[in-house]
């Protein structure tokens, strides 16, 4: 218990708030009692937040990969603890969206059909790592743009971000698949971005709400 104490104390000594992103209501309702028993063994409270948490003030996030949803830049820097804890869940079938997750720390990753014994294991060695967060560094450091996005490059980052394949963001906006590479290039040099995983990763952990499109096309 000392060891927990002292490793983790930055976020146990207070009420856990804990944010799930499924739209599996099935799925999200035994993910929220298999992690009630486990804190509950550890004496800890916790408080679950269902669908898209508006706060900014989470401690831990479960984020299913298909929801089309992001986690904001706020909640990835807790306002009380200094620090949150983001993992993602992802399906067998989510194979054509790997280009969304390939850059997430792997021991943030937690797969479907995976036990729930799996799923406690990275609870523990992630609340109780004393390094820091790696999905942190591209997420909340400052990029500085030389010019703003415009409205078309921040809506096709957007689609992107919801999971969409370049063509599916195509037919959304009625443009040619072309024009939407366009974009994305567009904006991945504003970003200073050289990788596509770059910008997935970056977009993936909350970075595109912390950028205001311009009007333009």
């Amino acid at each position: 218990m000392n060891h927990m104490n002292t490793t983790g104390h930055s976020i146990i000594n207070k009420t856990l708030t804990i944010a799930i992103i499924d739209d599996d209501n099935f799925y999200m309702a035994g993910l929220t009692m298999a992690l009630s028993t486990y804190f509950k063994t550890k004496n800890w409270k916790v408080k679950f937040i269902p669908g898209y948490p508006n706060l900014g003030n989470e401690d831990i996030t479960f984020q299913a990969i298909r929801c089309g949803s992001s986690i904001s830049s706020r909640s990835q820097h807790h306002e009380v603890s200094g620090k949150s804890h983001y993992f993602i869940i992802v399906d067998n079938s989510d194979f054509h969206l790997q280009h969304v997750y390939r850059d997430v720390n792997k021991m943030n990753i937690f797969y479907r059909h995976q036990s729930v014994n799996v799923l406690l294991q990275l609870m523990e060695k992630k609340l109780f790592s004393p390094s820091p967060l790696p999905e942190k560094n591209l997420s909340e450091k400052n990029i500085f743009l030389r010019e703003p996005l415009t409205l078309r490059e921040h809506e096709v980052l957007c689609h992107l971000k919801q999971g969409k394949t370049p063509a599916g963001a195509a037919t959304c906006m009625g443009i040619t698949e072309k024009t939407i590479s366009s974009h994305k290039r567009a904006a991945m040099k504003k970003l200073n971005f050289r990788r596509t995983n770059e910008l997935f990763h970056w977009i993936l952990t909350g970075g595109l709400s912390r950028h205001q499109p311009i009007k333009g096309h």
